[in-house]
């Protein structure tokens, strides 16, 4: 008797078909998990800048007028734009919003280069911002696709408040 060694074609493309089947359940996972990892590196530095306008605050009686250029930090490897309200670095930019003309007082931090679409955007409010957001953190699905986004604010934790997320 002649004994066949080797894998029929029905059993490869059912190995190949549940390998297909995990793989498309898995990449949008991935995919939330590497911009949830992008955006949560941002918090230090936005935590810089929100420090140094609470500084400045400290120093002056209130915060500067809608400009991050005069703060006394350093973020590496990010430039002031020429109006000064923007830090921009390589995948990411900061705004900030604020002073003695605004309604309220934040800073933005955007996951991606200026200019590009972005998954979400991280806004930090002022501890003696005028609204009543003062010293909280909120994610805020962007502009990148229209599921990924609130599926990145869920997974930091975020509680939806409106179309904005607030970060606990």
């Amino acid at each position: 008797m002649h004994k066949n060694a080797g894998f029929t074609l029905i059993e490869l493309l059912v190995v190949v078909l549940i390998i297909g089947i995990l793989a498309s359940v898995a990449l949008p996972q991935y995919q939330v998990a590497v911009e949830k990892s992008r955006a949560g590196s941002l918090m230090p530095n936005l935590r810089t800048i929100k420090n140094a306008l609470e500084v400045y605050r400290l120093a002056n009686g209130e915060y500067p007028p809608d400009k991050i250029g005069g703060l006394d930090i350093s973020l590496p490897g990010c430039t002031e734009d020429e109006a000064g309200g923007e830090y921009r670095c390589e995948n990411t930019h900061y705004n900030y919003e604020g002073g003695p003309t605004k309604t309220d007082d934040y800073v933005d931090a955007y996951p991606s280069t200026y200019g590009e679409p972005y998954s979400v955007i991280l806004r930090m409010y002022l501890d003696h911002a005028r609204g009543a957001n003062r010293g909280k953190i909120f994610c805020i699905p962007g502009n990148k696709s229209t599921t990924l986004g609130p599926k990145i604010c869920k997974s930091m934790g975020g509680v939806q408040q409106g179309s904005m997320y607030l970060l606990q």
